[in-house]
């Protein structure tokens, strides 16, 4: 029988005792304190107290109803039935970590027989399809399910977690409905079922019958669910992620499809071009990604076909960069500067950041934090940037020139307004509002012309319009930086919230960035290069750099004073000339 397991294993940390026999007073319809009075429920005591009184109950009437209370609240909470809210219970108190259980586990907490286990099997396929607890893994023919992280979050903030609704959604609505079908397919920790996949997306598409894309689907010949699959994955990756290449063999198509064989075969008559979405036109072989045949992409065709109002996007961000990647640093600041970076860390902190967007929309005014760091080159405007990201746990989102600008017409304009709307999409996904981020913004902000001339007069004067509208709607966070803050239009100044300004560090603090760049340097010397040298930290890591390289060549443990008084005099501009080498 699918996934019964009725081995003598308490995993639970049941103790074994002979069938319910009604709820003492302390229990009773719900739990209560010393005095008599019921406590205040949660989602999380609740659950564990119908965890612990649940065991050997079987889930009969008279369990039901005796422990009334709490299990209405959490089937109020999630909108489930009573049975269900119990099961729910048990398959958090077992997966919230790392774990996982299966049916036969429960029911052996319950002390179910395989047949009474039968009467489970449609509630637990009722919590799969609300997406309250996920298949992680099979063994045989027992599957192995964990709770999902929704309901984790739900627990943690004390929430009702209420059915998704996946009919009558807007064009943008239906999209992002689809990506969360997709993204929870192939998720590391989900092993999921090729054919629950195809339902949850057919479900949304029947759902939904008015929409463009919908009756443009519909009127197209009926695909076997490997193309149907391969079609969904390639539109998610179009609209959602604005990538055109879908690389089949790393984007979990492999693992919902879960045959090796199948799916090899399947990669086989795409490559070979004898696939019906390939012979039709609809998808085509690209070879950007470097693997050959590894990659497809919807044509010209099916965009025209299916996507018809889609506008491609001109952006697309490749920079975004986790926190986790991000290289703990200690920074040093002068300080007013500190307290300036600790009062924005402050706001950034995700336990913050919801409260202060709710305190700025119950006052009327705009949520969006906008943050300009100005000052010159090697000052740490960059790597604060990266410090704050990685401290708040947020992704960043990089903008540069290059991204923006464009030599044809009206072009630079749409890759500006792309921009945004990539970022948008991306703070609707994320679970922590991400950091868009423009790095050399004086390039792009610059001060509108009065008296415009030509073409690109014009173009430069739209896009410093388009930015200054952009800033003044944004929900979320931007941070700028720039070396030339006089350059900046002055439009641009109410619409940045926080302006911290880098000075060059003060002597204490070039102290302490020789100090901690360079910990064999002597209190003494530190204090002399410190005292001696104007530098900026970006400055005092080239230095650090070459001493580096010199001891990596030469063997030695440290370069004498003399030599680290040479890389300072090296590292300065004589004369306002550059020291060039050669001819």
């Amino acid at each position: 029988m699918e996934g019964i397991r009725m081995e003598e294993c308490d995993l639970f940390g049941e103790d074994d005792f002979e069938g319910f026999e009604g709820l003492d007073s302390m229990s009773g319809n719900g739990f209560y304190d010393k005095s008599g009075e019921p406590k205040e429920l949660t989602l999380i005591n609740a659950m564990e107290w119908l965890t612990e009184t649940s065991k050997r109950t079987k889930l009969c009437a008279e369990y039901l109803e005796d422990a009334s209370r709490v299990i209405n609240f959490v089937a109020e909470k999630f909108q489930l039935t009573p049975r269900q809210s119990v099961l729910l219970s048990l398959f958090s108190a077992k997966t919230s970590g790392e774990d996982s259980c299966c049916v036969g586990e429960v029911a052996h907490h319950l002390g179910c027989s395989n047949f009474d286990v039968l009467a489970f099997r449609e509630e637990v396929k009722t919590l799969e399809k609300r997406q309250l607890i996920m298949r992680v893994k099979t063994y045989g023919n027992t599957k192995y399910y964990s709770v999902t992280e929704e309901v984790i979050e739900a627990l943690t903030n004390n929430r009702g977690l209420a059915p998704i609704k996946c009919e009558g959604l807007s064009n943008d609505e239906f999209f992002q409905f689809l990506y969360r079908i997709v993204k929870r397919a192939t998720e590391l920790n989900f092993q999921p079922d090729c054919d629950s996949v195809v339902a949850d997306i057919k479900k949304l598409i029947d759902g939904n019958p008015e929409l463009d894309f919908v009756k443009s689907f519909n009127q197209a010949p009926v695909l076997d669910k490997y193309d149907f699959l391969l079609f969904m994955f390639c539109v998610n990756n179009l609209v959602n992620w604005d990538n055109e290449e879908l690389m089949i063999q790393q984007c979990g198509l492999d693992d919902v499809i879960g045959d090796s064989y199948q799916f090899s075969r399947f990669r086989h008559s795409i490559m070979n071009g004898t696939d019906w979405l390939v012979s039709e036109g609809l998808i085509e072989m690209t070879c950007k990604s470097g693997f050959g045949g590894d990659s497809v992409k919807l044509t010209s065709k099916a965009v025209r076909q299916y996507l018809n109002d889609y506008e491609q996007p001109s952006f697309s961000s490749k920079r975004q960069l986790l926190p986790e990647k991000i290289v703990e640093k200690q920074l040093f600041y002068n300080k007013e500067e500190e307290m300036q970076i600790a009062r924005l860390a402050s706001v950034l902190d995700t336990k913050n950041y919801h409260d202060v967007c709710m305190r700025l929309k119950n006052a009327g005014m705009r949520k969006g934090i906008c943050v300009l760091l100005s000052g010159g080159p090697g000052t740490g405007k960059t790597e604060s940037v990266l410090q704050l990201a990685r401290q708040s746990g947020r992704a960043i989102i990089q903008v540069n020139v290059n991204d923006i600008m464009d030599k044809f017409v009206g072009e630079s304009e749409k890759r500006a307004v792309s921009a945004f709307n990539y970022y948008r999409q991306a703070v609707k996904k994320s679970k922590v509002t991400p950091i868009l981020f423009f790095n050399e913004c004086d390039q792009l902000f610059s001060r509108r012309l009065e008296n415009v001339r030509d073409s690109v007069d014009q173009m430069r004067n739209s896009l410093q319009n388009i930015f200054l509208q952009q800033l003044e709607t944004l929900e979320g966070i931007l941070i700028c930086t720039t070396n030339l803050v006089q350059n900046l239009d002055p439009a641009f100044e109410r619409r940045f919230l926080f302006k911290i300004e880098f000075q060059n560090p003060s002597k204490e603090v070039r102290y302490g960035i020789w100090k901690s760049m360079l910990p064999s340097l002597t209190d003494d010397e530190a204090m002399q290069l410190s005292a001696s040298f104007d530098f900026s930290g970006g400055q005092i890591e080239n230095i650090t750099r070459k001493a580096l390289i010199e001891m990596a060549l030469t063997g030695v443990e440290k370069p004498t004073m003399e030599q680290y008084l040479s890389y300072c005099n090296q590292e300065r501009f004589e004369g306002g000339k550059i020291n060039r080498i050669g001819f």
